[in-house]
């Protein structure tokens, strides 16, 4: 039977937001919350609740739900109200979205009705009712109609682009405008379309609980100006104080060509911008004022939805963007902006003391651990075009403080015994930042980890980054081998046998639904490695089982590499249960192997953190072309095997 309601959904309900750590959801939650209901965020990743600004409400909860299981799902509506969808899978399952999205609808809708919540809530997308929809729109479609199979009664509020800083959408468009002078663009720019402002957006979405008409319906909602693409241009650039744009449709550039375009000069992955572009070809406009007529409201115009967006840009970071929905980890760290990385890790033989008193010396006569000739022509080349250059050295040779100059760098972060960060005043077209951090180990060593950022402005920002690119690994890669060889001359240095070249630091993490102490018996009995090692490595234990696991415990065992069979003797070098053992090969196909595993409990069960340092023969070649490759391989053959294995039984020992 068809559930239905008239009933409003007045403050104090209990409400489900599904999609909450997403552009719209990072809004809409706080404004459920001021207008007085209860919220449960039903999210894959709690941690990313946990920063917001509103995490402390005590009418909000949070429930790690995985949506693709539908016990999970009943269990997290329970209760609830309403419950809103806000998910799209763009990001996270690429060109196989439609089929995702309509497989989860389907799920949360049958789900909705088991737990017996009165009504649903879904943002869709705007455009005419045609058979010539884009994947992206024919998509939505999909999903209302998934949702309504369920039984619950859904509410559509169709948008067409959506206006504010963080959006996908509007990101396109500011950058494109911001960067490119003049566009040749697609057709589609002269599509109409009916934007409406982020602020608007989530007044529908909220008012709608308290309208009954608005239950079981589709409402197109929009702005009040209704314009084509190049028009939407023309106003961005005047918000951000540039000179007219020239744009130049062109009839053969198609959304995939667009796609790749919009990668290159934008933050968005050309994965979400197919679909999006795809998208802009069907006219979006509003087919008539039944949202505005059932919940009224002053509507920001185009113009004032852009002031609006650009003014939070400017003047801080957005309260959410489309960057901070999907997967973890993986997420990009930056609102509002595209920002380069390059970050790299490496083990000292050293403790942070001694690490850190070598890096306070960075700069200035000591330089910068390597590449002598690369930094001074660097500095000339800053100095030519009026910047600092590497004259103004630094206040004190041994010691550094906030504020200092290093150089043409600027102190701007300093944890003394954690962390250094470095703000570039060299001239750049953009900003950029270098920065250390230091993590003890229980053996005394160090992790260091060396991050440099560079945000570009325009497109000589982009330019620049990929012009010095391929120095980065004898810039940055030489800065941090040298900072830690220093640091470890300082004491007795790494064994013997660890080569000073060539080495590579691998890191991964998983989070297993078990406790600690069950976790940690599942790694003590040797057995289970071969459960978790993948089959094309033919790996077997030679060592007679059970092993009684130790340190100085001996382990052999066969392998394939590569299909060619070969006999590895590890030595476990520390043993500390149930939160860290240690792993070193003894003999077999590395010329260093050094492993860490270290467990962690947390709010999800226990976190896993493999740390590998090695050297394979043959580096310089064999590294990029099979090591790396492999290594990769057969560490996430084994986080997923971790995670069903310890998911569906107890961990044997």
């Amino acid at each position: 039977m068809t559930i239905t309601t008239t009933d409003t959904i007045p403050p104090g309900a209990r409400l489900a937001v599904a999609g909450a750590t997403g552009y719209v959801g990072g809004r809409l939650v706080p404004a459920l919350l001021e207008a007085g209901y209860s919220v449960r965020c039903l999210v894959r990743e709690p941690r990313k609740i946990h920063a917001r600004p509103w995490a402390g409400n005590p009418r909000l909860e949070t429930v790690a739900c995985s949506l693709d299981r539908p016990d999970d799902v009943v269990r997290a509506l329970e209760g609830c109200d309403a419950a809103y969808y806000l998910v799209h899978t763009m990001v996270s399952a690429g060109s196989t979205f439609a089929h995702a999205d309509q497989d989860l609808a389907t799920t949360f809708g049958q789900s909705a009705a088991r737990a017996r919540v009165r009504r649903l809530i879904y943002l869709g997308g705007l455009g005419d009712e045609s058979q010539d929809l884009s994947d992206h729109l024919a998509s939505r479609r999909h999903v209302e109609s998934a949702l309504r199979a369920g039984g619950v009664s859904v509410t559509t509020l169709r948008a067409a682009m959506i206006i504010g800083s963080g959006s996908a959408s509007f990101e396109i468009l500011r950058y494109l405008v911001e960067r490119l002078p003049i566009m040749i663009t697609p057709r589609w720019v002269r599509t109409l379309s009916q934007p409406i402002a982020i602020r608007d957006v989530i007044h529908y979405l909220v008012a709608c609980l308290q309208t009954p008409e608005t239950a079981g319906r589709n409402l197109d909602i929009g702005g009040p100006d209704v314009l084509s693409y190049d028009r939407l241009m023309r106003i961005t650039a005047e918000q951000l104080g540039l000179r007219r744009r020239l744009v130049i449709p062109v009839g053969v550039l198609t959304p995939g060509l667009s796609s790749r375009w919009i990668h290159l000069i934008t933050p968005i992955s050309h994965r979400l911008a197919r679909p999006l572009a795809e998208g802009l070809r069907n006219r979006a406009v509003c087919r008539n004022d039944d949202a505005s007529r059932l919940m009224p409201s002053p509507l920001l115009s185009a113009q004032a939805a852009i002031a609006q967006a650009v003014a939070e840009i400017n003047t801080g970071a957005p309260p959410s963007s489309w960057s901070d929905a999907g997967p973890m980890p993986g997420d990009p760290s930056w609102s509002g902006g595209k920002v380069f990385h390059d970050r790299r890790e490496r083990i000292a033989w050293a403790p942070p003391h001694d690490v850190l008193q070598v890096l306070n010396k960075i700069g200035g006569e000591h330089g910068y651990f390597g590449s002598s000739l690369l930094w001074r022509i660097r500095g000339v080349l800053d100095r030519l075009v009026g910047g600092p250059g590497l004259r103004r050295g630094r206040r004190n040779r041994t010691q550094l403080q906030f504020g200092d100059a290093v150089d043409f760098w600027r102190v701007t972060g300093f944890e003394p015994g954690r962390r250094l960060e470095l703000t570039a005043e060299m001239r750049l077209p953009g900003k950029a930042m270098l920065e250390w951090s230091l993590e003890p180990r229980a053996d005394g060593r160090t992790l260091v980890v060396q991050h440099a950022t560079f945000r570009p402005k325009g497109l000589l920002g982009l330019v620049y980054w990929w012009s010095v690119l391929p120095l980065h690994a004898i810039v940055f890669g030489g800065m941090l081998r040298g900072l830690c060889r220093t640091a470890e001359s300082l004491g007795d240095g790494p064994p013997p046998s660890r080569p000073a070249r060539g080495l590579r630091f691998f890191r991964a993490e998983t989070i297993i639904p078990r406790p600690l102490d069950e976790t940690f018996a599942f790694f003590s009995d040797a057995a289970n490695l071969d459960r978790i090692t993948p089959p094309w490595v033919a790996f077997r234990i030679l060592t007679s089982l059970p092993i009684r696991m130790h340190a100085g415990a001996f382990i052999d065992y066969r392998i394939k590499i590569r299909g060619v069979p070969m006999r590895w003797r590890s030595r476990i070098t520390a043993w500390d249960p149930p939160h860290r053992f240690i792993d070193e090969q003894v003999s077999g196909p590395y010329r260093w192997w050094h492993h860490e595993h270290r467990f962690e409990p947390c709010d999800e069960g226990t976190r896993i953190i493999d740390e590998v340092e090695y050297r394979a023969p043959l580096h310089w070649i064999s590294h990029p072309l099979m090591v790396s490759r492999d290594v990769n391989r057969i560490f996430a053959y084994r986080a997923q095997t971790l995670a069903r294995e310890l998911a569906q039984s107890p961990p044997p020992g």
